[in-house]
């Protein structure tokens, strides 16, 4: 008994040495083959595609990675419970898939019309990666996109969660997209005819804009690149213009607008009713039903020509800048 006791001093500190817990000893690697797919999860195979019909969960450190031949298929709820997926096919969602650990999407993500999709840990949609939503995605904390982001259901990007639209990705509502959280793009941000687009937490833009829906504002919307409005942009709250707005639809202000770069309304229209300072350029600026309380406020100073009178709302004629209307001018 001495001489055991003795033996297992040096084992345990050579465990402690490498710095090895009983947790990451016991984690495992999975591959989606067919003998995990019916004897672990207890799923159906059938031409290289896993279909659950009951619940599983996937032990935490654990990874399973889907192979580049198969298909994940999931018409019950299935559980990420702090592991780590790796997606290189096809992840099919009929059902609810809860995410508390990694998601690492090299293939297909399709969340389905039925499909409920949580997102409580990180899914990264890489290079290859396309990830098209048609049910209800609820990201709680962060989501990183890399190439396509697509989405024809309901996206709710939560108080404190993340969307980072990195270089080169492409994020697109076709459908309704919902942010009280923080969206952060430097690729490309697409909205369809009658797409919604509600902000009631921060968006930065910091590439490209475009919208063909409606866009409604009721926090902060930062842009450093180009906004292509061609629909309707409702701001309640405040936009931050350090790039440049082309305005080709109507664009109704109720809130603030600071601009630092540039406005051209040279095809649209504009709705004030709220206030806009003005500090660099604004291009064809036809003001409409702006009200008597509201305010277009550049900075100085200012030469009196044609198109500072058009920045006040006046109009101009024979070197005269007539207006009908209150204007304030800042300090």
């Amino acid at each position: 008994l001495l001489n055991n006791f003795i033996l297992l001093i040096p084992l345990f500190a050579i465990l402690g040495g490498i710095g090895l817990s009983f947790d990451s000893a016991f984690a495992v690697d999975y591959s989606l083959e067919r003998p995990f797919c019916t004897n672990t999860m207890g799923g159906s195979w059938s031409s290289s595609t896993c279909t659950l019909e009951s619940s599983y969960t996937i032990s935490t450190g654990d990874k399973l990675t889907i192979p580049t031949y198969v298909t994940l298929k999931i018409n019950a709820e299935f559980n990420n419970n702090g592991s780590r997926i790796q997606d290189n096919n096809l992840l099919t969602n009929y059902g609810t898939l809860i995410n508390l650990g990694t998601i690492e999407n090299n293939g297909w993500i399709f969340n389905t019309l039925k499909g409920i999709l949580n997102n409580y840990g990180s899914i990264t949609n890489d290079l290859y990666g396309d990830f098209k939503n048609y049910g209800i995605l609820t990201n709680f904390n962060d989501i990183f996109n890399f190439r396509s982001l697509s989405n024809h259901g309901t996206i709710n990007n939560d108080i404190d969660a993340v969307i980072e639209n990195l270089y080169r990705g492409t994020l697109s509502n076709f459908s309704t997209l919902n942010n009280q959280g923080i969206i952060t793009s430097d690729g490309s941000i697409l909205t369809y005819p009658e797409s919604l687009l509600t902000n009631k937490g921060t968006i930065d833009n910091r590439s490209t804009l475009k919208n063909q829906g409606t866009i409604s504002n009721f926090n902060t919307l930062n842009n450093q690149g180009d906004i292509n409005n061609e629909g309707t942009l409702n701001n309640n709250n405040t936009i931050k213009n350090d790039g440049t707005i082309f305005n080709d639809g109507t664009i109704f202000n109720d809130g603030t607008i600071f601009n630092d770069g540039t406005i051209d309304n040279s095809s649209g229209d504009i709705v004030n009713e709220g206030e806009i300072t003005n500090q660099n350029n604004i291009i064809g600026y036809d003001l409409t039903n702006n009200q008597p309380d509201a305010e277009i406020a550049p900075t100085g100073p200012f030469t009196l020509n044609q198109t500072f009178c058009n920045t006040m709302s006046g109009s101009w004629s024979g070197s005269t800048c007539t207006l009908d209307q209150n204007y304030t001018l800042l300090a």
